[in-house]
């Protein structure tokens, strides 16, 4: 992998502003140059603060990609729903997320929500379904080094190693390991539950967070 530098991933905050800001200031202090949010920055349920998670998305410099809330809450404004939105605070949102990309690609590094492909299907599929059946077909389909994912809520790694694939459950104890000869895929986990984590590309390692406990 190229020289980036650190990484911060958020994950599926879902409206919950304070673990949003609570991930952003623990990243920080992590020492990450850049922080990405792997989509769902919104609920489609829940009528959020969007202004001032958008507000704070844009003061710290967090890019991100589009989760599947985010679009179910683009289609329901382009029907009119307000969601007691002023017209500035309207505008705001609706830009911002006509224009959050579906995926981010570094070199050979995938940032996306769920499946690291450009279609709506791809937003509501799940990676982890307790098996490694649609990671495997993912490692066939793509020539990634590495998937950073989200929509999955728990934090799970799967390692492409010699044609086989390993999902492990990721713990807080050990830093994650990165080889040239292998492939993965990195499910964050969900900002909302407190999970969030650092990506060393200097080093070739993961260290999940945690931000606050359950």
């Amino acid at each position: 992998m190229k020289r980036l530098g650190k990484i911060g991933l958020i994950a599926d905050s879902h409206g919950n502003l304070p673990a949003t800001i609570a991930a952003i200031n623990c990243l920080k202090e992590e020492g990450a140059d850049r922080i990405y949010h792997l989509g769902d920055l919104f609920d489609s349920a829940l009528d959020n603060d969007f202004t001032t998670i958008l507000e704070v998305i844009c003061n710290n410099d967090v890019l991100s990609v589009k989760g599947n809330n985010d679009y179910q809450v683009e289609q329901a404004l382009a029907t009119g729903k307000p969601f007691n939105l002023a017209e500035a605070d309207y505008s705001f949102l609706m830009a911002y997320l006509q224009n959050m990309p579906m995926k981010r690609e570094i070199y050979d590094l995938c940032i996306t929500h769920s499946l690291p492909y450009d279609n709506i299907r791809a937003f509501y599929e799940p990676i982890d379904d307790g098996g490694t059946l649609i990671a495997e077909k993912i490692f066939r389909d793509t020539n990634y080094f590495l998937i950073c994912s989200g929509h999955s809520h728990h934090p799970v790694l799967f390692r492409w190693r010699s044609g086989r694939v390993n999902r492990e459950d990721l713990s807080e104890k050990y830093l994650v390991h990165f080889f040239s000869t292998e492939r993965y895929i990195l499910i964050v986990g969900s900002v909302d539950r407190g999970e969030c984590g650092l990506l060393n590309l200097d080093e070739n390692l993961y260290k999940r967070l945690r931000v606050f406990n359950d």
